[in-house]
């Protein structure tokens, strides 16, 4: 009875995704000094949290597919969602203050930069409008989706925004691959962990 779920589509934006995140966003919003927000974020979450300006996240779809078949990796995809959208590189960390918030971070990007996974809604972005223009400009995105503008925001560079936020990585491939590699020593077999930042 207290708790209340809102689903989106993946693993494309959708305009149902873009009415979830009004609602967290009108959340968070009510969020005082008083408050706790506990953030639990996953991979996935960059198409989640769609909330762009002057665009729909319908041409954002349009965007991620000519992104993903030119082979595009995941930081250069997720620089350029980060400024579609006023849901992700930091936004929601500014829309719960001045909460206090724990954010409980499932990676799935090699080298688990925090910033990148589900394109880093509670953590301060070191990329900017010009580093995501540089990658709409490298992949000729305007040209290769028809749109006219591809309309990009800056993300929250304000320190204050995340002095009470803490981040914690919780699940990674390191952890899994770790937990594997002793089963395996456990089974008899000679296991070795090569790398787990492979992309």
């Amino acid at each position: 009875n207290k708790v209340k779920v809102i689903s989106g589509d993946h693993p494309m934006p959708s305009e149902k995704n873009a009415s979830a995140t009004d609602e967290i966003i009108s959340l968070l919003k009510d969020a005082t000094e008083r408050d706790l927000v506990i953030f639990i974020i996953s991979g996935g979450g960059s198409t989640l949290l769609c909330n762009p300006e002057n665009m729909t996240c319908l041409d954002e779809a349009e965007i991620l597919k000519r992104l993903y078949g030119s082979g595009a990796n995941i930081k250069k995809i997720n620089t350029v969602r980060k400024h579609l959208s006023t849901a992700r590189g930091g936004y929601l960390a500014k829309y719960a203050y001045p909460a206090r918030a724990v954010s409980l971070i499932f990676s799935d990007v090699p080298g688990d930069d925090l910033e990148f996974i589900a394109s880093g809604p509670t953590i301060k972005d070191t990329t900017t409008v010009k580093d995501a223009r540089k990658i709409v400009d490298e992949f000729d995105l305007e040209k290769r989706t028809g749109l006219s503008k591809i309309n990009l925001v800056e993300t929250p560079k304000e320190d204050k925004y995340f002095e009470n936020v803490k981040n914690i990585l919780v699940v990674s491939n390191k952890i899994a691959l770790t937990a594997m590699a002793e089963k395996a020593k456990n089974e008899g077999f000679n296991a070795e962990i090569v790398t787990s930042a492979l992309s």
